[in-house]
């Protein structure tokens, strides 16, 4: 799709792909903001009634929800040539899911200002008769600020609606991992206390690298949410403080009756569990090495205990790690390759890769070297990097910057701005 224009922006790289839509990266210079992230329904479920249902209703939730915890949606679904899509506030950062693949367990006090934002978002939405869901680690995105964002209310139920639409007794929805006895079983009403069980699956899963429960068969996870009991967060995680363990602890009770009526509520325990925790702790900047979940070094000292830290690793993160993106100028770069003198003589040397080239146009190996440019390389995750551009091809460029040549992937790249 890329290039092609969908209700009314054009489309300028993927940021996610799921069971029923993708989420693209989209752009039209006219409109405030000129880009958005994109929701698009698949295609062979444009005419499905079911699916444009849900996905009318997930717009139907967030335009109620007005809250800096939750992605905005920014104009309501539109048809257009057999396409069904809504733009939403575009947020950059990482999710939750990604930052602890990449940089390992969050500390506690990270964990109790993170669970803080998250049922200050998810308290907006009970009040407003809205739930989730499929709150999970991956919809957590954790913005350039390390502040939480709710995203994807695509399996939400508004509890104040006549009906549920297409969802019936006996449906399962949802992932196996994050959900809810009552959700699982798929008997009896799914309400707020099921987004709270969620929450403290989420706690789980940042304390401890894993969900509660785990199995290589989706329906035993599902079993072991109805049946089973949770681990103790306090055996994987020893320096918890006791408070924030046992409101986990009463998160994943499995009667919705034992939990707390709303994340209201829930949030008000979970401040007083969380009281003395640093409040102000970064979570990108509180991490644990994968693995790691309790300290293995004496404590530091209060004024020690953040270090600041680079928002992004040093290192791209393995595919795996990360959702899939594509630059937002990769035409323009191809433009660029073919208005500029291909050669040999990069001065910062060889390039990221073989050389790509515009359709049609035979490859050369050697990578393309243009003339050095000034620049400025937006990436996906909020970073801007300064510098010239030295080399470019169809896996990567080269920016050469003051602190020396920087190899930059085209999928961690947002924009690319010619200063010159």
């Amino acid at each position: 799709m890329i290039g092609e224009r969908v209700g009314g922006y054009e489309i300028i790289g993927l940021l996610g792909r799921g069971a029923n839509g993708a989420v693209w990266l989209a752009e039209d210079p006219s409109a405030d903001p000129p880009r958005v992230a994109l929701k698009v329904l698949h295609g062979h479920l444009a005419d499905d009634p079911d699916a444009l249902t849900r996905f009318r209703r997930e717009f139907a939730a967030l335009d109620r929800l007005r809250h800096p915890r939750i992605v905005r949606a920014l104009d309501a679904p539109t048809r257009r040539n057999g396409t069904v899509s809504f733009p939403m506030e575009l947020v950059r950062g990482r999710s939750l899911a990604e930052l602890v693949d990449e940089r390992g367990t969050l500390t506690p006090a990270a964990t109790g200002r993170l669970l803080l934002e998250i049922a200050d978002g998810l308290a907006c939405a009970h009040g407003e008769g809205v739930v989730h869901r499929d709150l999970k680690p991956s919809n957590v995105i954790l913005d350039r600020d390390g502040a939480a964002r709710i995203t994807d209310f695509g399996l939400a139920r508004i509890t104040t609606a006549s009906s549920d639409g297409p969802t019936r007794t006996g449906d399962v929805l949802g992932t196996p991992s994050f959900m809810a006895p009552e959700q699982a079983s798929g008997e009896g009403p799914v309400g707020p206390p099921a987004d709270l069980y969620a929450l403290g699956c989420v706690a789980f899963f940042a304390l401890a690298g894993r969900p509660p429960f785990r199995a290589a068969d989706p329906l035993a996870v599902l079993r072991a949410h109805i049946e089973d009991a949770p681990p103790s967060i306090d055996e994987l995680v020893p320096d918890i403080p006791a408070a924030l363990a046992a409101w986990i602890a009463r998160a994943l009770e499995k009667e919705p009756a034992k939990r707390w009526p709303d994340a209201a509520a829930a949030r008000s325990e979970l401040a007083a569990a969380t009281d003395g925790l640093d409040e102000g702790a970064d979570p990108a900047d509180e991490t644990r090495a994968p693995g790691q979940t309790a300290p293995t070094t004496p404590a530091p000292s209060e004024e020690a205990a953040v270090t600041r830290v680079p928002e992004a690793p040093a290192t791209p993160p393995p595919p795996s790690a990360r959702a899939p993106a594509v630059v937002v100028g990769v035409v323009a770069l191809l433009v660029v390759i073919s208005a500029v003198v291909a050669g040999r003589g990069d001065p910062a040397g060889p390039g990221p890769g073989p050389t790509g080239g515009s359709e049609g146009s035979s490859a050369d190996p050697a990578p393309t070297a243009p003339a050095a440019r000034a620049v400025t390389v937006e990436l996906l995750d909020g970073r801007k990097i300064d510098g010239d551009l030295v080399a470019i091809d169809e896996d990567g460029v080269r920016v050469l910057t003051s602190a020396g040549p920087e190899d930059l992937a085209l999928e961690a790249i947002a924009a690319i701005d010619y200063r010159d």
